[in-house]
């Protein structure tokens, strides 16, 4: 709908659901800022204070009116073809919401609505919260305990890394032989394993420094594992940049103690009686539940990384619209946040790509190797 077919006493288009919470959070340098999450379609958005409070202002049956005239009461001014332009930025977002339309889940990855497919799309196996058992556990060891155990696991990541270099060529010869066939299925479950792992470590790392964990959560997106941890956003924004990163890295690093096990079998193997197999399916696990997420291209702990060092919420999307924007050849406001912006979609669009065209091939050769076997 157009700006020009509505006027000041039409009743505004979207509201602001019952379902859609928010959270307040802040400091004094980052400012306050607002967590809306929709427990419907599973997202999350992170919006300013003044965002927040015009949001907010879409109830049922409101009129643009009616809203301004609110605004102005809480010293916001906002003419009216600015209030209905934010209000379709709401709607596409999915803040707000119109009666009648299906509030359907997203894609957690690329922000695409799949609708009546979304249940073939993601499959949530397990969801809960972690924070008690964490909290028990890290309880029981004096903090300096906690803190040289950690630095001992850093320690053993940056070895793993190390030896994975030296080691490359024959890691990859290793694989070839050994995810093969039914050796899919075993690199499958040994990824699901190394996801749990790599959510304990930001669990662990979150409670250490004192952050609560709201929900850990594990499912199959497209066949394949992922995982997710959600901290407490208050709490979370209270830590200093150093300790955000430190609670990021937790993840990549307890994903390479996982290859640091497939390492250790793989030297011990003899004498425990395995082949060569079950190790290197181990060791690429671990690896892979390490570098996919630190890929920026998904909204994992490297696009987590980008948001937090750059101090830019919602990046990709303002990626995204700032692309649009001079691809379009339209008038974009000055930004010192162009150059990252035009990075950022870039690296998007070609990784989503990539990693489409990963999935397909990774389906197409599984079932065939399967098949064939």
């Amino acid at each position: 709908m157009q700006t020009n077919l509505l006027n000041r006493q039409s009743i505004c288009r979207g509201h602001f659901p019952a379902h859609v919470t928010r959270e307040t959070f802040g400091t004094s340098s980052r400012g306050q800022r607002f967590s809306v999450s929709n427990s419907v379609t599973d997202r999350q958005w992170i919006l300013g204070n003044t965002e927040m409070i015009v949001a907010a202002e879409f109830k049922d049956n409101a009129t643009y009116e009616q809203i301004i005239a609110s605004l102005e009461s809480l010293g916001i001014q906002i003419t009216f073809d600015r209030l209905v332009s934010y209000e379709q930025h709401l709607l596409k977002l999915g803040i707000l919401q119109i009666d009648g339309m299906d509030d359907c889940r997203r894609d957690p990855f690329t922000g695409f609505n799949f609708r009546g497919f979304s249940p073939l799309v993601i499959l949530t196996l397990w969801r809960g919260n972690p924070d008690a058992w964490a909290r028990r556990l890290l309880d029981r060891f004096p903090k300096g305990i906690v803190c040289v155990v950690g630095w001992i696991f850093v320690s053993i990541a940056i070895s793993t890394i190390a030896v994975t270099v030296f080691l490359w060529p024959s890691l990859v010869e290793g694989a070839q032989r050994a995810i093969s066939g039914w050796g899919w299925l075993g690199l499958y479950l040994l990824t699901l394993a190394s996801g749990i792992v790599h959510e304990a470590g930001h669990i662990l790392a979150c409670r250490a420094q004192g952050v609560r964990i709201r929900e850990t959560g594990f499912a199959i997106y497209f066949l394949l594992p992922f995982a997710w941890t959600k901290p407490d956003s208050k709490n979370w924004e209270k830590l200093t940049l150093k300790s955000r990163v430190t609670a990021i890295l937790a993840g990549p690093i307890a994903s390479l103690l996982f290859a640091a096990i497939g390492y250790l079998l793989f030297l011990t193997g003899p004498f425990l009686g395995i082949g060569e197999y079950i190790p290197i399916i181990t060791i690429m696990a671990g690896l892979f539940g390490a570098i996919v997420t630190l890929m920026p291209i998904i909204n994992g702990d490297g696009y987590l990384l980008i948001v937090e060092i750059f101090g830019i919420p919602n990046v990709r999307r303002k990626s995204f619209e700032y692309f649009r924007d001079r691809l379009l050849s339209r008038t974009v406001e000055a930004s010192d946040q162009g150059v990252l912006y035009i990075t950022v979609a870039i690296i998007s669009i070609v990784g989503w790509v990539a990693l489409w065209f990963g999935v397909a091939w990774f389906l197409i050769t599984s079932i065939v190797a399967v098949l064939y076997e």
